[in-house]
C-alpha cells in the first residue's frame, strides 16, 4: 500500500492530461512552485513576484532560447534520452511510455522543463512539447553540440573513476586531474555545474558543504579527507585513462586478484553458490574502505560463517590480510597498502601488522546460515563445548585470560570484548 506522500507524487506526476497540447497550456496545468522549479534550475531571476500565468508565459519565450546551453551540460545518455521524443515525421507527436522510470528522474526531467509527464489514455507518458521538439530537430547535425556532448561523457566517466577509487577530491584537484588525462582543462563554473547536473540525474557524484566531491559510498568525507592530508607524500596513484572510464561506469566493481582469492576461498571452503560468495566478498570490500580496519572484516564474518577449527580460522586471516594489503583503498589515495609498504617511507602505508584474531571453541558464531562443506567439526557442535572456552592470539599463539588485553586491539579487557561475545 502506497504512502500519502507517495499518492501525492504520483498524482502530481501522471495528471490525466490530452496530447497534444501547447507547451503554454501544458506549464499552466502545472502547480506555481513546479515552474519556479524550472525557473530555479536555468537560474532566471527576479521572476518570483510575477504571476503565474506570466511565469508560464516568460518560460515559453525563454526555454526555447536554452536548449542548446542546456544540452552542452549533459552527456550523450541525456542527449540520446531527449532524442527519443522527437520523431522524424512532424505531423506525429511522440510520447514514451513510462511505466519502468524512477520518480527521481521524471522530477529531473520536469525539473528541466524539456520532458514533461502526466497520463493519457490509461497510460504513464513522457512527452517532449512541439515547440521544443522542433528546436531539438535542428541542433541533431550541430557539429559542436555533438563534440561538446562528448568531452562532457567523458569527463564524467573520468571523474567518477576518479572517485571511484579515490573516494573524495576537491573541485581544483579534479580540474587538474582532467587536464593532465585529457589535455584540456574544464571551465571551473561550467564544470561545477554539469557535475551537479550529473549528480541529480545519476545520484552521483555528492557535493558537500565545502566543495568537496565524494563517491556516493562514502560514509564520512570530512574523515576521510582528514586521513587523506595524513599523508601529504602520497600523491593520488596513476590510473590510465582507460582504466578510470572503466571504473567511472555504472555499477562498475574492481575484480582483482586479491578480490578473487578471497571469493575463491568462500566458494570452495563454504557451501554458497557463486553470487553469495561473491556479494560476500564484495561485502569485505566496502569494508576496507567505509571502516577501514581489517579486523571489521573477520567482524562480518563471524557473523556469516562456522569455523571447524583453529587452523580454519587462521587461514581465513592470512587470506584477509592478502585481501586488504592488496586493496585500493580511499583514505591511500588509491594506493593499496602493500604498493605503499615498498615505498621509501613505510610509514606512510597503514599496512596493518597483524591480524589478531580471538577464537572462542564455545561461541556459536551468529547466523549460521552460510555453513562449510562437511568436513568435521564446526563450533557450537556438541563436540567442541568446554567449560572453559579457551581463546588463542594467532599471532603469539598463547591462550588469552579473561583478564589480558582483548586480541583485536581495542584496549579493553577480553571479558569485556570479544570474549563477553
Amino acid at each position: 500500500m502506497k504512502s500519502d506522500a507517495a499518492e501525492y507524487l504520483d498524482k502530481k506526476l501522471w495528471k490525466e492530461i490530452t496530447l497534444p497540447q501547447t507547451y503554454e497550456e501544458l506549464l499552466l496545468a502545472l502547480s506555481k512552485d513546479e515552474l519556479q522549479d524550472i525557473s530555479r534550475h536555468y537560474g532566471f531571476r527576479n521572476i518570483s513576484s510575477l504571476k503565474k500565468k506570466d511565469l508560464v508565459h516568460y518560460l515559453v519565450q525563454q526555454l526555447p532560447c536554452r536548449i542548446t546551453q542546456e544540452l552542452k551540460l549533459m552527456d550523450e545518455h541525456r542527449y540520446l534520452f531527449l532524442k527519443q521524443f522527437v520523431s522524424e515525421d512532424n505531423k506525429v507527436f511522440q510520447a514514451v511510455l513510462a511505466d519502468n522510470y524512477d520518480h527521481k528522474l521524471v522530477n529531473y526531467w520536469r525539473k528541466t522543463g524539456l520532458v514533461l509527464s502526466g497520463s493519457s489514455q490509461g497510460q504513464k507518458v513522457l512527452f517532449m512539447p512541439s515547440e521544443l521538439q522542433d528546436v531539438f530537430q535542428t541542433l541533431e547535425h550541430d557539429a559542436a553540440l555533438q563534440s561538446k556532448l562528448k568531452q562532457n561523457t567523458e569527463w564524467l566517466g573520468l571523474t567518477y573513476g576518479m572517485l571511484y577509487y579515490y573516494g573524495a577530491m576537491g573541485h581544483m584537484t579534479i580540474l587538474s586531474k582532467l587536464e593532465e588525462l585529457t589535455g584540456v582543462r574544464p571551465d571551473y563554473q561550467e564544470f561545477h555545474t554539469i557535475l551537479l547536473r550529473g549528480g541529480e540525474y545519476y545520484d552521483a557524484p555528492r557535493r558537500d558543504s565545502y566543495g568537496y566531491w565524494a563517491h556516493q559510498n562514502v560514509p564520512d568525507v570530512d574523515a576521510l579527507l582528514k586521513e587523506q592530508r595524513a599523508r601529504v607524500d602520497v600523491d593520488y596513484y596513476r590510473f590510465s585513462k582507460s582504466k578510470l572510464l572503466k571504473a567511472g561506469a555504472p555499477d562498475y566493481f574492481d575484480d582483482t586478484p586479491a578480490f578473487q582469492r578471497l571469493h575463491d576461498y568462500f566458494s570452495t571452503h563454504y557451501q554458497m553458490t557463486e553470487k553469495e560468495a561473491k556479494d560476500l566478498a564484495a561485502e569485505c570490500q566496502h569494508i576496507v574502505n567505509q571502516i577501514n580496519e581489517p579486523s571489521a572484516i573477520f567482524d562480518l564474518l563471524k557473523t556469516t560463517i562456522e569455523f571447524p577449527n583453529v587452523e580454519s580460522v587462521q587461514h581465513l586471516a592470512d587470506v584477509i590480510m592478502f585481501f586488504w594489503n592488496n586493496t585500493r583503498q580511499w583514505a591511500l589515495k588509491g594506493h593499496s597498502p602493500a604498493e605503499l609498504g615498498t615505498g621509501a617511507n613505510p610509514g606512510l602505508s597503514s599496512q596493518p601488522k597483524n591480524l589478531h584474531i580471538p577464537f572462542d571453541t564455545d561461541l556459536p558464531f551468529a547466523t549460521p546460515a552460510v555453513r562449510p562443506a562437511p568436513s568435521g567439526q564446526t563450533l557450537g557442535s556438541s563436540h567442541s563445548k568446554s567449560s572453559n572456552p579457551t581463546v588463542i592470539d594467532l599471532k603469539t599463539r598463547q591462550k588469552i585470560g579473561r583478564n589480558d588485553p582483548c586480541p583485536c586491539g581495542s584496549g579493553k579487557k577480553f571479558k569485556h570484548c570479544c570474549g563477553g561475545l
